[in-house]
């Protein structure tokens, strides 16, 4: 079996996880746009302050993949996904099958069109 998997947050992790545990064998591969294997989102703003490396916020290390035989694919910008061909093409051009595909992306915030709702974090002396 393969499963291809698009994103590399909780979700996505977590489904590897679990994929691994009931199926040994099965070509588990993963993408995201990320440029770091997966790490806390909680613990980043210790990390834009100099509080934490990267080191220090990923949760799981390049070596854990290997380990549990999980190919991670970082920069990979998935940009068509051929249902009918089962397969996903990244923006390089790279291709790739599935058996079993998960859409683990995230989301995206919602940004209400009200007063006062595009201001930037840039911006915080017009929030005072």
């Amino acid at each position: 079996m393969k499963y291809l998997i698009i994103g590399n947050g909780v979700a996505g992790t977590t489904a590897a996880e679990n994929i691994r545990k009931h199926d040994h064998t099965g070509e588990i591969t993963m993408l995201t746009e990320e440029g770091t294997p997966f790490y806390s989102r909680i613990r980043l703003i210790e990390y834009l302050a100099g509080e934490a490396n990267e080191e220090d916020i990923v949760i799981h290390s390049k070596e854990w993949y290997e380990k549990n035989n999980i190919q991670l694919l970082l920069d990979a910008h998935v940009s068509f996904i051929d249902q009918d061909a089962e397969e996903a093409v990244t923006a390089a051009g790279e291709h790739f099958s599935y058996d079993r595909l998960l859409l683990a992306t995230g989301g995206t915030s919602f940004i209400p069109p009200i007063s006062g709702s595009s201001i930037r974090v840039t911006d915080h002396k017009r929030c005072r």
